[in-house]
């Protein structure tokens, strides 16, 4: 959190998986209240191997926390995990309470998206347009196709350290409508053989600031404006 908050940093969500990660974010916004932002879910990959009572404790766990979070999220849809008909049903099970969650505590929502692009893709848009509450899709830069769509309705895009190495997710970040655009790093995920953190969040908006031929205060204004907008 330092490194981030000495590269220009100064917001940074963090997005639970399970019970255990809300605990530790809840920890980490009270060591650092101005810099962290909490997102509670459950996220969609641990659905499938998990036991129904299971899952259920863990929808009560994120109710319980929703009032005290900023987003809900991680949540959404991933089918290279919930293979089957019946693993499916129960994902989108899933996804449909906690963003009924969402939309009771009116918070935006944080979506995940495996092999299930357009399916989540529909869930952000019926959910911003049936709440007018923000929906972002994180890592969303796989389909132009579909950011015309996303574009078109208002749904929020967050873009990663994907961009850093790979054109055809530079081709795609530069179809995002510039005032639907979120910055991310999905830490502590890997890129090549580091692991991303939330300074990298700086990294990334070079790279945006030369699609938009501008300069990096440009994208940190147009950005932060975005993320006050999602956030409601």
């Amino acid at each position: 959190m330092e490194r981030a908050r000495q590269a220009g940093v100064h917001r940074v969500v963090a997005v639970a998986e399970d019970e255990k990660s809300i605990d530790v974010i809840l920890q980490l916004k009270a060591r650092y209240p101005d810099q962290v932002l909490v997102g509670v879910g459950l996220h969609p990959m641990l659905v499938p191997e998990r036991s129904k009572a299971s899952v259920y404790q863990a929808l009560e766990k994120v109710e319980i926390t929703a009032p005290r979070s900023d987003v809900i999220g991680e949540i959404g849809l991933d089918f290279k995990y919930a293979q089957t008909g019946e693993q499916q049903a129960f994902q989108r099970l899933v996804l449909d309470r906690q963003m009924t969650i969402a939309a009771i505590h009116k918070k935006p929502i944080n979506l995940h998206s495996r092999w299930a692009l357009r399916e989540t893709m529909n869930a952000a848009i019926e959910y911003t347009r049936d709440t007018g509450l923000g929906a972002q899709l994180h890592w969303f830069t796989q389909s132009k196709k579909l950011i015309r769509l996303t574009n078109r309705v208002g749904v929020y895009v967050s873009i990663g350290p994907s961009i850093l190495d790979s054109k055809e997710a530079r081709s795609v970040a530069a179809s995002i409508d510039k005032h639907l655009l979120l910055l991310e790093t999905d830490s502590p995920v890997p890129f090549g053989e580091e692991p991303a953190e939330p300074s990298w969040v700086a990294r990334v908006a070079r790279v945006v600031a030369d699609l938009w031929q501008c300069d990096l205060d440009e994208v940190s204004r147009q950005t932060e404006e975005n993320f006050r907008r999602y956030l409601g």
